[in-house]
């Protein structure tokens, strides 16, 4: 992190941080109190003080309500992709992993495939906004949106 940049309470201990949807479909659709979480990650991401890491899963997920939209709204998916959030592919390692993480922790296989992407990537963090992530803990911290968002 430079020197003089300061960051919020939720992002004090994490320099690499792995984000689910949710979070950033509050910040594509301004939904108020919650959008000002993911523009706070990806603030400090732009900056350069945290990296955040996603699944392409993510990346599809937010595509498909964008691109029920318009092609400007698939642009701005694209851009967060291309810019503050590194986009990371499932392999077969992820597969194995998230395979692993749903017969342990019983998430569904898409949160799995989240979940072990952000392992796999040495995050030690998840945001999101889906209380079944909350049995990773012990394995890696969840930050839960609405918890975040007051």
């Amino acid at each position: 992190m430079e020197p003089g940049l300061s960051r919020p309470g939720f992002l004090a201990e994490h320099t690499r941080i792995a984000v689910d949807t949710a979070p950033l479909i509050y910040f594509l659709g301004g939904y108020a109190p919650r959008d000002a979480v993911a523009e706070e990650l990806l603030t400090q991401a732009a900056s350069g003080a945290v990296e955040v890491v996603a699944s392409v899963v993510t990346e599809a997920e937010l595509l498909v309500g964008a691109l029920r939209t318009g092609p400007a709204e698939a642009g701005v998916v694209g851009q967060l992709f291309d810019g503050p959030i590194r986009a990371v592919p499932v392999g077969r390692e992820t597969a194995r992993r998230a395979a692993e993480i749903r017969a342990e922790h019983g998430l569904r296989m898409v949160d799995a495939i989240v979940a072990a992407t952000a392992l796999l990537e040495g995050c030690t963090a998840l945001l999101g906004n889906d209380r079944s992530f909350r049995r990773l803990e012990g394995t890696l911290t969840y930050l839960h949106v609405d918890d975040l968002a007051g």
